[in-house]
């Protein structure tokens, strides 16, 4: 086995750089023969440094402004590395931008009471409505913007993109060739141009339609908004949707409630945890403080962020930002600011497209060229022009395959359904294809993962294990336990879900104090039991 180490030093001013190369021989039987094989050589790198300074030369040329304007006449359309390189540059800048203004935010460090002067709002008024009307104006409401969907442009490009520009030009050139080109006219081509035209639309159909199914993902970000909050406007605790909260209004919530936006918290109850699996991935709950308890307004305790859990406890706080303006919104735009990027399955495709479109293009242009110069000449009544047309356009018809597309997304929406009956949810259907090659799936226990529903159907005692349903009515034990499951809980029931059964009323609160309020409205006794 051979080491090299190198390290270069430059001469005095006026001499040549030069590289020491120190090699190691160790032996594989006997390492201690390292230190016995040690040679040094010294190589002058005058070369080397004339072609780094001929290839700076010509990056520094090809970044010029000239050489760009020359460019763009040549070949108007830039390569796909050049733009994944901008883009790429312009991730890198929004990210250092995001980074510096979360640096420079300052709400988490600052007091209560310089909270309340700053957003101008008070402890036991809140905001009034003229000031909440002047902050929606310059606001705008608590959503987060979703990417800009242009109608007329998804338009253009289910009905022209892919192998349908071509289709559309055969249609075009059958329909010429049954008028008024075709002399007499002849039935079948305008029957071509009709099924054509029929394909086209189909294929623009099945393009809708998939792109409403990936979608569908981008839209679940908007549950992450609570419907309804409490709110301190006037003196008075309102009930408002969360999209109409505006920076300075201060917000109550309990367990089980959803941050509707960016909060300072300035009162908690002792036993306030926060789920931001959302945002962080911890499976741990982060206690709530008052009082700042890091630097980093990402880390520290007491800013409670847009689509955290109160999974146990109660707080009040104060709004600081709403919308893009949030964590969450500033992270959603970075989301949908990158391109996704091309799997292999659509890489394969394309390389098929592009591969088989040059062939028909290729083979109906010979077919048409020998029309032209040789049969038009030699044979005169052979063939017609819509005729040739016809045949040369066929074969460019022929060689397409219109209905790749349409295949591929049956086959991957049939193996998503059959996945889906295993429990198995396909977010984006172009997935699917690698799922071929996992070999082991590993997946994190978090709430993010699933419905926090917990419900009780065993109850173990010292002696004896028993169901629900056995406890109801039941001895002095179950009495007991009812008291436990109530009093030793911070979950309570929705009061408009009163007239329903515990199992389906709405609780909020904790999972494992939702099930054990449950357990205890099951398993209550009645008053002449108490």
């Amino acid at each position: 086995m051979e080491i090299q180490v190198a390290e270069t030093q430059p001469l005095p001013a006026g001499g040549l750089p030069v590289t020491f190369t120190q090699h190691t021989q160790q032996s594989r039987t006997n390492p201690q023969l390292a230190a016995e094989f040690r040679t040094l050589s010294i190589q002058l790198s005058e070369g080397d440094e004339r072609r780094s300074q001929r290839l700076r030369n010509v990056q520094s040329f090809l970044q010029s402004p000239r050489w760009r304007e020359l460019f763009n006449e040549i070949i108007p359309l830039r390569s796909a590395y050049q733009q994944r390189w901008t883009d790429e540059q312009q991730l890198s800048v929004a990210l250092t931008k995001i980074a510096e203004q979360l640096r420079s935010t300052t709400h988490h460090t600052e007091t209560v009471n310089d909270t309340y002067v700053k957003f101008n709002t008070s402890p036991t008024l809140g905001l009034e409505a003229k000031a909440v009307k002047r902050r929606v104006e310059r606001d705008g409401p608590n959503v987060i913007t979703a990417r800009p969907r242009l109608v007329y442009l998804r338009l253009v490009s289910w009905f022209f993109g892919g192998f349908n520009r071509f289709l559309w030009i055969s249609m075009i050139v059958f329909w010429l060739c049954w008028q008024p080109i075709g002399n007499p006219p002849q039935t079948g081509n305008l029957a071509l141009a009709v099924v054509i035209l029929f394909v086209i639309c189909l294929q623009a159909l099945f393009s809708a339609w998939q792109e409403w199914i990936t979608s569908r993902a981008l839209t679940s970000i908007t549950s992450m908004l609570p419907a309804e909050c409490t709110v301190l406007r006037d003196g008075q605790l309102q009930k408002i949707a969360g999209v109409q909260l505006v920076p300075g209004d201060i917000v109550t919530l309990r367990a089980g409630d959803r941050v509707p936006a960016d909060m300072r918290l300035v009162s908690v109850s002792l036993d306030l945890l926060l789920d931001r699996s959302v945002l962080t991935g911890a499976t741990n709950p982060t206690i709530g403080t008052v009082n700042y308890t890091n630097e980093n307004y990402l880390v520290t305790r007491n800013i409670a962020m847009m689509g955290a859990n109160i999974t146990q406890g109660q707080c009040t706080g104060v709004v600081v930002a709403t919308g893009d303006r949030t964590v969450l919104g500033r992270v959603t735009q970075l989301t949908l600011r990158k391109k996704a990027a091309r799997t292999i399955l659509q890489i394969e495709v394309h390389r098929l497209v592009n591969g088989l479109t040059t062939v028909s293009l290729v083979v109906g242009a010979i077919f048409i060229l020998l029309w032209a110069v040789w049969l038009r000449t030699s044979y005169p009544g052979f063939m017609s022009v819509s005729d040739a047309l016809a045949n040369g356009f066929g074969v460019l018809v022929t060689f397409v395959p219109g209905s790749l597309p349409i295949s591929l997304t049956l086959a991957l929406t049939a193996i998503a359904k059959r996945m889906q009956r295993h429990n198995v949810l396909i977010k984006n259907l172009t997935t699917v294809e690698t799922l071929g090659t996992v070999n082991v799936i590993c997946c994190e226990k978090t709430g993010t993962l699933t419905q926090r529903n917990m419900a009780v159907t065993h109850i173990a005692y010292a002696d004896c294990e028993c169901q629900v349903a056995r406890l109801m009515g039941g001895p002095v034990a179950a009495a007991r336990l009812y008291e436990t499951a109530a009093l030793c809980n911070d979950a309570f029931f929705d009061p408009e879900t009163a007239h329903l059964l515990p199992a389906e009323r709405t609780v909020s609160g904790d999972a494992t104090d939702c099930a054990l309020l449950r357990l205890a409205a099951e398993i209550r006794p009645s008053p002449t039991d108490a």
